[in-house]
């Protein structure tokens, strides 16, 4: 068994999504700060402040990868990426 399955299987699909939600919200405060410090300071905030954001996209990609184990998770993510993808393309041709 694969780590990703393997941590999905002891943790439990509903403590995941918690810990998803949570991993996405660090992300987001992470960014937030990146931007509030070149707003403030209005210097490049890179170095701590990208490593952080780094940090917390490893977080909610593993976490994404945990739930990619579970059928009906991985069936949606991969229609919705498609389709995600496809509409993107779209908008590049008009």
């Amino acid at each position: 068994m694969n780590f990703y399955k393997k941590n999905m299987k002891f943790y439990g699909e509903s403590a995941q999504l918690d810990k998803l939600q949570e991993e996405c919200f660090e992300l987001a405060e992470a960014i937030s700060e990146l931007e509030d410090f070149e707003r403030l300071y209005g210097i490049d905030g890179s170095g701590e402040n990208i490593n952080h954001i780094c940090e917390e996209m490893a977080d909610v990609e593993i976490m994404i990868k945990q739930f990619r184990t579970l059928k009906p998770y991985r069936i949606r993510i991969n229609w919705w990426r498609k389709y995600k993808i496809k509409r993107q393309r779209g908008r590049w041709s008009e």
